[in-house]
């Protein structure tokens, strides 16, 4: 009795699929939200957390129904394709919503920009904001517009090392992230659809991950079913890693240095690819 590598490897795409759009989910939906949509850390975990609380309920829901499923193509095949298309199409309007979002912040995405800068301090100076340690402020009683536009994100310490400037984290980043805010409410629809994509994406993962998790029982004779195991989660964490170096290829530090708001689509794009 063999194992018949090539049919595990092709389960075990589901696995790499799965896992790389996590790391992505992960590693950029936090900072979109936050970042372009300003956003509080509480209402971005909130939604963060979408994709466990559908789980709980999802992931079972769709494993009892695809072991009931009796489709000429297999209990588990349709939802894996479907569910991959509705998140592929998804994933795709869900870049071009981040964009659309990007090209309203283009004015304040520069870290260390003047302009960029001065922009922040006119829209936000009578805007009371609230800093990461909790410090309740005025821009415009704190800082003259010169002083604001005179922060910068680094600065070299007592020790001749490059540090971030408590400045920067402190009244510059709040100040962007209050300017993504009104960019939000200005244009709410924006955020809803992305929100809603959210959903979608999430919702499509869901129909499929139970499925992919049962095909591969389902094709693999019992003995070798720790084996081909083995193989499926190697190709998850292959997936992982996957997404990890298309972002480093495509994010350097070279390109997102001094950019605040970072352009996600071809990521996302990738992603499907």
């Amino acid at each position: 009795m063999k194992l018949n590598y090539k049919r595990t490897i092709l389960v075990g795409f589901a696995f790499f699929l799965i896992c790389a759009f996590w790391q992505a989910y992960d590693n950029t939906v936090p900072l979109i939200l936050t970042n372009k949509f300003g956003m509080s850390q509480t209402w971005s975990g909130v939604i963060m957390a979408m994709d466990n609380v559908l789980a709980l309920f999802l992931l079972p829901l769709f494993g009892h129904i695809s072991d009931k499923c009796t489709h000429p193509r297999g209990r588990r095949t349709p939802f894996i394709v479907v569910g991959t298309l509705i998140a592929a199409v998804a994933l795709i309007a869900l870049s071009f919503a981040d964009n659309a979002q990007l090209k309203r912040l283009d004015k304040v995405s520069a870290i260390d920009d003047p302009a960029a800068l001065t922009v922040i301090y006119n829209e936000q100076k009578d805007a009371t904001l609230l800093s990461p340690s909790g410090e309740s402020f005025i821009l415009g009683h704190k800082f003259t517009e010169a002083e604001f536009t005179a922060i910068r994100s680094q600065t070299v310490n007592d020790e001749g090392k490059t540090v971030t400037d408590p400045a920067y984290t402190n009244y510059v980043v709040p100040a962007r992230q209050a300017c993504a805010r009104d960019a939000a409410a200005a244009n709410p629809g924006a955020l809803v659809v992305f929100v809603g994509l959210l959903f979608i994406i999430l919702l499509s993962m869901a129909t499929f991950r139970s499925p992919a998790v049962a095909l591969m029982p389902d094709v693999t004779p019992k003995p070798l079913r720790s084996r081909a195991n083995a193989i499926i989660n190697l190709m998850g964490a292959v997936g992982g890693i996957t997404y990890l170096l298309t972002a480093a290829l495509l994010y350097p530090n070279s390109k997102t240095a001094g950019v605040q708001h970072v352009n996600y689509q071809p990521l996302f794009l990738s992603l499907i690819h």
